[in-house]
């Protein structure tokens, strides 16, 4: 059995997916209900695997839309306190063996076969599965789990500096027998970002980089004082030998140049700098962390994706959207695959940005790229993912009631 689809096409968080994209107008082949509103799904040997917001879970064979089996992680689902506890909103990770849910509360691991509840741990933290490890990700730091027991191999949850961490609660990245997570953002404490890099097996602090670090100014006129450089709130990226983050440099007289940056995965030092001055500007930041191809890095705004090549940072191709991009695109084959806010679906040449296809699709969605209004203090600390997921050629949308499958 293989691990699945994942969130951004793979591990490393690079956006690209396995297998062929699609280059001609697909069609909706299949469509799959849920007892609620149904979360990303993960697809793996034929099956796909989904769970919804009222705690249910389940498995549908992929060709012949069957449903395989079905539970539900609700003791009492006319219980509303119940019922608020056990919403089961993001994507299944996935063991030989396992499906392992998360509800925001708690971490279900449960059997491949017919859904059966083999264990039960308190807490959660967008789970994920790296070998037979299983990592969870909250607000307080990281926390690494025997993914066929759930029983814990090591946990970080104290800055160096000895305050708390305030994560992304999101997948981390896998790169080179490290997981790196990001700081999120929330104003006046942790507004310079940062990243940090676990060793996988042990848990121990490769190295970490926090905003608010000061260098030497490098605007055509230097100013007379330092720079100070922020990293900015999304997921780092492990691509082509770097690990890469969105930067900007404040200058003295208050211009900002932001720059995406290749760190070094030993040391976590700047060893590459591509200056996006004029791809973006403080009004027009970046949505989201890049997307990277075999020569192409791409960088995308709230309705604007730009292909910049990977060596000298020279544009490439612009392409201006009329809706809002949500979530990461994803790059599988020569084709990008992205969605906007008005339930499309589109794609576009990798190597042109020339439009291949654009599907509206007919289902109610509530796709958005800004963060809902309810989310209090969680604000600056979630990242918007893609209402879909890639896979060899099909495209498996979540709408508000349903799970769509376009080929």
């Amino acid at each position: 059995m293989t691990q699945g689809t994942v969130p951004h096409g793979d591990l490393a968080r690079t956006g690209r997916c396995s297998g062929r994209g699609i280059v001609n107008e697909p069609q909706v082949v299949r469509r799959f209900t849920m007892p609620a509103s149904p979360a990303l799904p993960t697809v793996a040997d034929g099956v796909m695997y989904v769970s919804d917001a009222e705690g249910n879970a389940c498995a549908f064979d992929v060709d012949t839309g069957q449903r395989l089996w079905h539970q539900q992680h609700c003791d009492n689902p006319q219980d509303r306190d119940d019922w608020d506890l056990m919403r089961l909103e993001w994507p299944p990770a996935l063991t030989p063996d396992l499906v392992i849910l998360d509800t925001g509360e708690e971490t279900f691991g449960c059997r491949r076969t017919d859904g059966q509840l083999s264990w039960k741990l308190e807490g959660a933290g967008r789970p994920t599965v790296v070998d037979d490890l299983l990592l969870r990700i909250g607000h307080g730091g990281v926390e690494a789990l025997d993914a066929a027991t759930g029983q814990p191999r090591w946990q970080a949850s104290e800055r160096s500096d000895n305050l708390t961490y305030g994560l992304l609660r999101v997948h981390p990245t896998i790169a080179d027998g490290m997981a790196l997570v990001a700081e999120g953002y929330e104003p006046h404490r942790h507004e310079g970002g940062g990243v940090h890099a676990f060793d996988l097996r042990t848990g121990a602090l490769r190295w970490e980089i926090y905003g608010d670090d000061q260098s030497a100014c490098t605007w055509e006129t230097p100013c007379a004082s330092p720079d100070i450089v922020l990293v900015d709130s999304c997921h780092p990226v492990w691509a082509h030998g770097f690990v890469w983050v969105y930067q900007h440099r404040l200058h003295a007289d208050h211009a900002e140049e932001p720059t995406l940056t290749g760190l070094d995965p030993g040391t976590g030092r700047p060893e590459q700098t591509l200056v996006l001055r004029e791809i973006f500007d403080p009004y027009d930041p970046p949505a989201g962390a890049p997307i990277f191809g075999p020569d192409l890095v791409y960088c995308r705004t709230d309705k604007r994706l730009d292909a910049l090549d990977l060596t000298t940072g020279a544009l490439r191709w612009t392409r201006r959207l009329t809706a809002s991009v949500v979530g990461a695109p994803l790059l599988a084959g020569s084709t990008l695959h992205l969605a906007t806010e008005n339930g499309g679906l589109q794609a576009l040449d990798a190597s042109t940005g020339d439009l291949r296809w654009s599907v509206a699709l007919d289902e109610a969605t509530t796709w958005s790229s800004d963060f809902s209004a309810d989310l209090g203090e969680e604000i600056g600390y979630e990242e918007i993912a893609a209402p879909f997921v890639l896979t060899n050629g099909s495209l498996f949308a979540r709408t508000d009631n349903a799970v769509l499958l376009l080929r």
